[in-house]
Order: C-alpha cells, then sequence, then structure tokens
C-alpha cells in the first residue's frame, strides 16, 4: 500500500471518531444515540454520516440534541392499536441473529432470511416509511425507495414487522417536531405566580426564593418540624414534575405539556397551581404558628389550651396543608 493511501485512510478513520464523539454529544436521548448506532438506516455505519437523523432533523425541526432522556420509549409489548396511533413514530427491533418468520418474495432481496440485530422497519401512524420519504435517500428501489430498515420486500409491513421485533422503540413524532420552535411557543405564557417560566431552571428559582420568603415571616424561635421538611420534599417533586414537562416527554390527554405527580399525568399549568396554593396555605400555617408563639404561655395558658380557638386554628392550618401535599405523593 502507498503511503499517501495508508495517510488517507488514516484520515478518514479520524474524521470518522470525531464524527462519532459528536454524535453522541448530538442526542439527548440515549435511546436515539443507540438508534444510530444500529443496521437499518440510512447513513448508519455508512458514508452519509447521519443521513437520517439529519434529514428529520432539517425537515421536520426535530432538535434531537435537546430531546430528553425518556423522549423515546422502549417497549416489549405492544398491541396492533400502538402501532396505528397517529403521529407515533415505531422503530422495529431486532436484538440478536434469528431466522426470519416471513421469507423475502423477490429474486432482487439480499439476505433478509436470516434476521440480523438492528432497525427492522419504521412505520409512522402505523404506515410503513421509506428512504425517499424521509431523506431523499435513493435506495435500490423505484419510487418511495426502499423501505427503511433492514427488512427485505416482502417482509416490509407493520404487521409482519410487529410479529418479528424483539422490541420496539416510539417516538411521539408529532409532539417532537417543530423542535426548539415548538417547545418555546409552549413555553411562552407560562407564569409561577408573576414569574414567567421559560425553562425548568426558573421554576426551580422562583420555587426556593418563594420558599425562602414564606420562612423569612417565621418567629426565628420556632424550629422546623415534619411539614417544614414535607414541603421541601414537595418542591424536590415539583421541580422534577415540571423538567419533565418543558422537555416535552409526556403530554396530558388535551395534549398540553404535563408531568407526573403523585403517579398521575398533570399538566404543567396545574402544577403551578398545586404549588403555589401548597405555598399559601404553608404560609397560612406559619401565620398561625406565629401567632401563638408570641403569646405567653403563663398569661394565655386558657387561650392556648388545646380546645381553643388558636390551637384550633392551627390544627386546621396543617389538616388543610397536609391535604395539599397528598396532591404531591406526600402523606403524613
Amino acid at each position: 500500500m502507498k503511503r499517501s493511501e495508508l495517510r488517507k485512510m488514516i484520515r478518514e478513520e479520524f474524521i470518522n471518531v470525531l464524527r462519532e464523539g459528536q454524535l453522541n454529544e448530538a442526542f439527548g436521548d440515549p435511546l436515539a444515540s443507540k438508534l444510530y448506532k444500529m443496521r437499518g438506516l440510512p447513513g448508519n455505519q455508512g458514508r452519509g454520516y447521519r443521513k437520517f437523523f439529519d434529514a428529520l432533523s432539517k425537515k421536520h425541526d426535530i432538535d434531537w440534541a435537546k430531546m430528553p432522556k425518556g423522549s423515546i420509549q422502549r417497549k416489549t409489548s405492544w398491541t396492533d392499536n400502538d402501532l396505528k396511533e397517529k403521529g407515533k413514530m415505531i422503530f422495529y427491533i431486532v436484538n440478536k441473529e434469528k431466522e426470519a418468520e416471513f421469507q423475502p418474495q423477490s429474486r432482487y432481496s439480499f439476505g433478509g432470511r436470516t434476521l440480523q440485530p438492528g432497525v427492522l422497519g419504521v412505520t409512522l401512524s402505523g404506515k410503513v416509511l421509506y428512504d425517499q420519504l424521509i431523506s431523499g435517500y435513493r435506495g435500490y428501489g423505484m419510487g418511495k425507495g426502499d423501505a427503511l430498515g433492514t427488512a427485505q420486500r416482502g417482509q416490509a409491513t407493520r404487521t409482519k414487522y410487529s410479529k418479528m421485533a424483539d422490541e420496539i422503540y416510539v417516538l411521539d413524532f408529532d409532539h417532537f417536531r417543530g423542535g426548539t420552535a415548538a417547545l418555546k411557543a409552549a413555553r411562552k405564557d407560562l407564569k409561577f405566580g408573576a414569574t414567567a417560566i421559560m425553562n425548568p431552571k426558573d421554576f426551580k428559582k422562583a420555587n426556593l426564593a418563594r420558599y425562602r420568603e414564606i420562612q423569612r415571616q417565621r418567629a426565628s424561635k420556632l424550629s422546623k418540624t415534619d411539614i417544614d421538611n414535607a414541603i421541601l420534599k414537595a418542591m424536590a417533586v415539583a421541580n422534577k414534575a415540571v423538567e419533565e414537562a418543558m422537555g416535552g416527554i409526556l403530554k396530558d390527554k388535551y395534549g398540553d405539556m404535563a408531568g407526573k405527580l403523585a403517579g398521575q399525568v398533570v399538566a404543567i399549568r396545574d402544577i403551578f397551581r398545586y404549588q403555589e396554593g401548597l405555598f399559601r396555605e404553608y404560609e397560612n400555617y406559619i401565620k398561625a404558628e406565629n401567632e401563638i408563639a408570641a403569646m405567653d404561655p403563663e398569661a394565655d395558658k386558657y387561650t392556648l389550651a388545646d380546645d381553643g380557638w388558636y390551637m384550633q386554628r392551627h390544627k386546621e392550618r396543617a389538616r388543610e396543608l397536609r391535604q395539599d401535599l397528598k396532591l404531591f405523593g406526600i402523606n403524613l
């Protein structure tokens, strides 16, 4: 081999290594990075670097880097209705080499009798996707090009994909198309109290500021109780739910951004409302506590009796606060 040819090979390999490193940084969801490394999609492990992912990014403004972990769901069991759901892009995955349940039906098909690990096929809203429809990549077939994936002619149908796949990856394509622009539009009018919320850090910062504001109202001689610790736990739960919602991972039944509270899918505006309500009750609880702390135990002993008005109001505030905490999955 000539020295010039060797240098060329080394240079090309070095570029491939650099590109691989850039790619891993370019995917926010680990399953997207894993998909890239599988055989079966245009450009994967070949000269058309990232052709499939670049095409979706350019044509549909899908921002792979800002798609958080959990955006793509892995499933090992499913129904045909799952596969046909509008706007859902399904990647049918084969994990290990095995005999194909359905054999290729064309003399132009290469392989296919034995399935190889990788992406067997892809559907969107239940319909098989082809090379040219997604990326402009022209396969060996005519018209729409070949079906995406390793499946050959005679194997490329949703029903056959479903029977031959070991698992599926599900991407809510309609939700993520529009990428950053769509997420920013959805966040545009979000407010927590008087604070505009454009990202999870804004909410976390506003949440902590509100908590500290209430703590400053507290009589200095009062120590923290289980209720105070529960408030902090609720804030952590809300922070996580808002991060989940603003990442675009979950939607409620109306298609709005949502996160999970106490195992339930809750719209982001309701998460804000629950947190604001919790802080109002917490502030009322602190005020009732301060009133009691300001009294003289001896001079006001009758007022401070368990059946007295002040003590009863304090207990009522605590009960209301415990009810609000249940919205965050916290029981006291």
